[in-house]
């Protein structure tokens, strides 16, 4: 049943109305067919709105191409298509790639883009939540919130191209919700950890973990930007500073560097052009994960990952009086509420805020009032 409405206000706020018009219609292509979409102040608008849309849900219903039977095209196939396509003007490459296939691996070779049905896609995310399912070629462990809701994302913006290549006729995966991510615990390391964490990693047999540690924790770098230093984007001299190219944005950032941390990535061998280079004098390609965990385990310190050391730096700038506008255009955010993200005031600092603020709640507190009172009785 289809109709135009407005919602009625509850008595406890006046009865009547809400302002504006809504409009109520089924479409059987969605999960919950039963549809509710705003339509503004006018009701011819709003009726006219109406009109439309069902003349959307027909056209869909009568188009062969819209069509359950439409999907046949096999996943694996047109994953690749889409990895050529689109995925390969992306910086990065090997996540998306890694994540589509992992679906293709769990739905199976012979799966057609039809078979991708919400009901599927629940058991893979509660078994990968529960780990009796793992990556390609990869034993199963229990996966946070946060993997299983990227896997999810980078399947749904595979199926949204499916859907405009006319290869399915409609997305098939609309209403079904992510997880919560735990963002409780911050991802962020003490002085003392950071120290203990550099100091473990001279002792690794990597000889670019401690560099590549102390370049992310002095310039805040994501992974993929700190792999792409060339020796060229080094300044040296007085003002030390890393200009990062390969950046997010695709804009270059030139982040200023304690001379300490130049000195570090001074000692290392130029074999190439690249900082972080092989033996070969390659570019090394992907982040030293494992070193890293070995290093951090060895220093007695949580499972961390390299984005912990950009979370510390953020932290640490906050700590000694940055203001979020400075973070954010250091941590190259296009944001505020990104950048807030990253910045975890400590209890401590909280503390000596609070301690700060002493004098103005003197003046308001009980003591204050029996001076305010002795003033006006003489």
């Amino acid at each position: 049943m289809s109709r135009v409405f407005r919602r009625p206000r509850p008595a406890r706020l006046g009865g009547g109305y809400f302002d504006g018009y809504y409009i109520e219609y089924r479409d059987p292509t969605r999960r919950k067919p039963k549809v509710w979409e705003k339509a503004g102040n006018d009701e011819r608008r709003a009726q006219k709105l109406l009109h439309q849309r069902e003349a959307e849900v027909a056209q869909r219903l009568e188009n062969p191409m819209l069509r359950r039977s439409a999907g046949t095209k096999l996943l694996a196939e047109f994953v690749e298509e889409f990895l050529a396509t689109h995925v390969g003007k992306l910086r990065d490459k090997a996540h998306p790639a890694r994540r589509l296939a992992a679906w293709v691996d769990f739905f199976g070779p012979g799966a057609r883009l039809c078979d991708v049905t919400p009901a599927r896609v629940e058991v893979y995310m509660s078994r990968r939540r529960a780990g009796t399912l793992g990556n390609v070629g990869r034993e199963g462990k229990p996966v946070g919130e946060a993997t299983i809701n990227r896997e999810f994302r980078a399947l749904t913006a595979a199926l949204e191209h499916a859907r405009r290549w006319d290869l399915i006729p409609f997305h098939p995966l609309r209403g079904i919700s992510t997880g919560r991510e735990d963002n409780a615990e911050p991802k962020d390391l003490t002085t003392e950890q950071c120290a203990a964490l550099v100091w473990a990693a001279r002792e690794s047999s990597n000889p670019l973990l401690a560099p590549f540690i102390v370049l992310g924790l002095a310039s805040g770098g994501r992974c993929g930007e700190l792999l792409g230093v060339k020796w060229a984007d080094l300044v040296t001299g007085e003002r030390p500073a890393v200009v990062l190219r390969n950046t997010k944005s695709g804009k270059p950032r030139t982040i200023p560097l304690d001379p300490e941390a130049m000195a570090e990535l001074e000692r290392l061998p130029r074999v190439s052009e690249w900082v972080f280079a092989t033996a070969d004098g390659e570019r090394v390609a992907a982040e030293p994960r494992a070193a890293l965990r070995r290093a951090a385990t060895q220093a007695k310190l949580p499972n961390i990952g390299f984005h912990w050391l950009r979370h510390t730096f953020a932290t640490q700038l906050d700590i000694n009086g940055a203001g979020i506008e400075e973070i954010r255009r250091l941590l190259g955010h296009s944001s505020l509420t990104m950048t807030q993200r990253y910045v975890h005031a400590r209890d401590s600092a909280l503390r000596d805020a609070v301690k700060r603020s002493g004098a103005y709640w003197r003046s308001i507190g009980p003591a204050g009032s029996r001076r305010r009172k002795q003033r006006g009785s003489k």
